[in-house]
């Protein structure tokens, strides 16, 4: 039986047929794309698409198929690992007089990750997003590098200004408070996707997080 599966990937999610991964769907400019072997649909939201593709696949009415409850990587092993990474930042500024100096390499070792990955993405795209709400500089961006897929303009009229934004949060003091603040508003958080909770405060308070960010 085909499922929709949220493991935590920041950009799509996954089809999977029994315990087997067989196709994604992800979201566009437009709407919701899925793709299951060589069958591609397109449609306005992730459950059509899903129903389409596998109605396809399967030569079937898409109304015959059932509607699929995405299974999801719980919240709760995210924010678990979310407030591992918070503890492990807080002990290092702490050490380095509120500037810590670290890479993404660094913080998937934390998490006993070889290398930085999609899933360490979402987490840090989470803490950046709990810096917003609790009014803190981004945290991610205090990494040596960030992320390569992050602050990515899609679908806005204006772009993430990085540069200010990194220099705010290298010059910003780091302190104990601030990770207090930093880890009560990720467990406020319903959303196990980082990308999921920016792209909803972005259709209510675009003019918020523009402040925020400096543009």
């Amino acid at each position: 039986m085909y499922k929709l599966k949220d493991d935590g990937y920041p950009t799509f999610k996954k089809i999977v047929n029994g315990r087997k991964w067989v196709g994604r769907v992800s979201q566009t400019g437009s709407g919701f794309v899925a793709k299951i072997g060589d069958h591609i649909v397109e449609a306005q939201t992730e459950k059509a698409a899903f129903r389409e593709v596998v109605a396809k696949v399967s030569q079937q009415p898409a109304e015959a198929v059932p509607e699929s409850r995405v299974t999801s990587r719980r919240v709760s092993t995210v924010q678990s690992d979310t407030e591992r990474v918070i503890e492990w930042l807080r002990e290092l500024s702490k050490i380095s007089e509120g500037h810590p100096n670290f890479t993404n390499a660094d913080v998937a070792r934390t998490l006993g990750k070889n290398r930085p990955g999609q899933e360490l993405g979402n987490l840090m795209s989470r803490l950046d997003f709990a810096c917003y709400a609790a009014g803190l500089p981004a945290i991610g961006c205090t990494a040596e590098k960030p992320f390569a897929d992050a602050w990515q303009q899609q679908n806005r009229s204006w772009k993430w200004p990085v540069k200010k934004m990194r220099a705010a949060a290298k010059a910003h003091s780091w302190s104990s408070t601030d990770f207090d603040l930093m880890l009560h508003e990720t467990q406020r958080l319903s959303y196990g996707l980082g990308h999921a909770a920016w792209n909803d405060e972005l259709a209510k308070h675009d003019d918020k997080i523009m402040a925020w960010a400096g543009v």
